[in-house]
Order: structure tokens, then C-alpha cells, then sequence
């Protein structure tokens, strides 16, 4: 079955039962003896079948909802999703408001597992889904894009069944690396990232050791794991016992507060003794102690952007898929080095 969809069919032949059977249990219904129901069920999870939400029913008028999948932050971040909370909510703030401004309303599932039930179960009640890059598996988005009108936010360069809008990822941390080289006159850096299964952790790195190579400079160590401020903590560690580097490059701003805490703690001043910067320009970027060199991207805006390419798409599913590359800018405060006087470079 690879290179399509999964059909009720196929879960039917697999299964040994009738697609009228199959169609039972995946819409919950009673009925179902409860051996052939477990049976059907573990077929659906094992082949990733996922229905076809615009045919649930004998017919389905248009309802005026979209659904958001995000994760629902906390520990379970470290396998399921990446992003933290308060990156999640940032997006849902601008979700909200393109679809207040056109009579929407939104269903939003904060997914504590990889739980394709309960996307499935959002399916019948929506005429189309955001999906917050991370919080499923980009098998199960191909499958969810061949299915309902989607939109992925934060996602590789759209190839086929779904809509994407994400920052300039590349443009933002070159031109920060730039302040840090040429401004500063920085020469050794350490990084710490996002995990390798984030598409936009992975193009951040790819960035920095691209720029590390082009100015020939010294690169002390690397530490990945999930977007949050413990993965910043436990950086910290090797890059006290490798040795300070002139700079730390936080691939988010969660993970330079976690930095800028773990430093402060073991006696060390920034931006004395090393520079820290990050990515997001979080609202807590603002308020750190020192306050965070880092790059804005518009995330409230790709919310929205994201909001209003899915209504797009629900009025009109023919039209060809898209990637939207929002522009990012650089943040100048008082981590890099810099005077405590915060100053906006947008990148060209």
C-alpha cells in the first residue's frame, strides 16, 4: 500500500471483516462483538488508516470549524512534540484571531501521546486541521493531507498533500551569526539545538555549521534535545567543563533562558564571560537577566497566515500546495554583548 492512502477496504481485507464492520468501529458505534473490535482496531493502528472525514455520513454541510493539534507540552514533549507551550500558544493566540474575524470557530485536541484516535475522532466534527509540526508523525500527515484540507505549521517545504507556513529559518540565524562575527569579533562557539527529528531544529544547525565552516571558526561542542529550558540546564554542563566558548547559540529562546539560568548559577557573567543568544523572541526574551540577543520570528502571524491558507483550501482543494517562508528579524539586546538597548535588524 505504499504511495497511497490506506482505505476502509484494506483494513476490511486485512481484518478478515466487512467494511460495513470496519466502518462501525472506527465511528465508535456499538454492535461490534468485542474480539473483532480489538482485532479491527489494532489493523487500523498497524496500517495508520485514518477516515476520510468529508465522507463521514451520508452528507456533511460545511461547518464552520477547523481543528488544531498541538502538543500538550510537559514531559511527554521530549518524544512526542518539541515545542513549548508557550511557542504553542503563541500560534493558537493568532489561529484565533483570523477565525474570529471570519465567524470560525476552532476544536483544538492538546495531544499528551501520538494519539491517532483522537485525530480521528476530530475528523467528522471539522472541514479542515492545523497541525503544529512535531505533534504527529509526517507519515500520518501525508495520510491526514491526502484526507482533509491541512495546514502544517513550522513544517519542511510543503511536497504534496498539505499546505506549509514557517519562518526564515536560514536568513534569521545567518544574519544573527554575522552580529556575533563581525560585530563582536567572536571566534568560538558552542550550540546548543533542538532535537533531530524537528525539520526546523535541523535546518538551524545545518545553518551554524555552514557559517562556522565559511568564517573558519571554532566550534567547542554541540548539544541537542526538545525545545525547553532543561535541555539549555543540562548544555551547560559540558560547555563549563569544555571550556567557555566566546558564544552560545541557542537554537530557541527556551533553551538560552535554561543557558543564561544554569550560567548564572555556576558563578559565570553574561556577556563577561561568554554571550548568549537565541530564537523565537519569546515574550520572556524581554525580561531575562541579561536581556536576550535573539531572532523574532512572526509567530503569532503564522497562526494566523496558517489559519487563513486553510480556509483557502477548504473553499478550494484543487489549488496547488504551498510553502509560506515568513521573514524573520534580528533582536539586539544586551546577552550578545551589546548595550542593554534593544534594536530591531530585519533580515533581507
Amino acid at each position: 500500500m505504499a504511495g497511497r492512502a490506506v482505505t476502509l477496504a484494506d483494513v476490511a481485507a486485512a481484518a478478515g471483516v466487512s467494511t460495513a464492520t470496519v466502518s462501525l468501529v472506527v465511528r465508535g458505534h456499538d454492535g461490534v462483538r468485542p474480539t473483532t473490535r480489538l482485532k479491527v482496531q489494532e489493523i487500523v493502528d498497524r496500517l495508520g488508516y485514518i477516515p476520510n472525514g468529508s465522507a463521514r455520513g451520508l452528507s456533511r454541510d460545511r461547518k464552520e470549524i477547523i481543528g488544531l493539534i498541538a502538543s500538550a507540552g510537559g514531559e511527554e514533549q521530549a518524544t512526542l512534540g518539541y515545542r513549548s507551550p508557550v511557542y504553542r500558544d503563541e500560534i493558537l493566540y493568532g489561529v484565533e484571531d483570523a477565525l474570529r474575524k471570519e465567524r470560525w470557530s476552532l476544536l483544538i485536541s492538546f495531544m499528551s501521546s501520538a494519539d491517532i484516535n483522537a485525530i480521528r475522532s476530530m475528523l467528522s466534527k471539522i472541514d479542515g486541521l492545523l497541525a503544529v509540526i512535531g505533534t504527529v508523525r509526517q507519515d500520518i500527515l501525508d495520510s491526514l493531507g491526502e484526507r482533509i484540507p491541512l495546514v502544517v505549521m513550522a513544517g519542511r517545504p510543503a511536497t504534496g498533500s498539505f499546505d506549509v507556513v514557517a519562518a526564515d529559518n536560514a536568513g534569521g540565524l545567518r544574519q544573527l551569526l554575522a552580529h556575533l562575527l563581525e560585530v563582536h569579533g567572536y571566534r568560538s562557539f558552542f550550540y546548543v539545538g533542538g532535537p533531530d527529528y524537528a525539520p526546523d531544529a535541523n535546518e538551524r544547525l545545518h545553518v551554524f555549521d555552514a557559517v562556522m565552516a565559511e568564517s573558519g571558526s571554532e566550534v567547542l561542542g554541540r548539544y541537542r534535545g526538545p525545545f525547553l529550558p532543561k535541555t539549555g540546564i543540562a548544555a551547560t554542563d559540558q560547555i563549563i567543563k569544555g571550556g567557555l566558548p566566546d558564544a552560545v547559540v541557542c537554537a530557541s529562546d527556551q533553551l538560552a533562558v535554561g543557558v543564561l539560568s544554569a550560567l548564572k548559577a555556576g558563578g559565570i557573567s553574561v556577556p563577561r564571560d561568554v554571550a548568549v543568544v537565541g530564537f523565537d523572541d519569546l515574550p520572556l526574551a524581554e525580561y531575562s537577566s541579561p536581556t536576550l540577543t535573539t531572532v523574532r520570528q512572526p509567530i503569532r502571524e503564522m497562526g494566523a497566515i496558517g489559519a487563513r491558507m486553510l480556509l483557502r483550501r477548504i473553499d478550494n482543494a484543487d489549488l496547488p500546495t504551498v510553502t509560506m517562508s515568513l521573514p524573520t528579524t534580528v533582536i539586539i539586546r544586551a546577552s550578545c554583548g551589546c548595550e542593554n538597548k534593544a534594536t530591531e535588524s530585519p533580515v533581507k
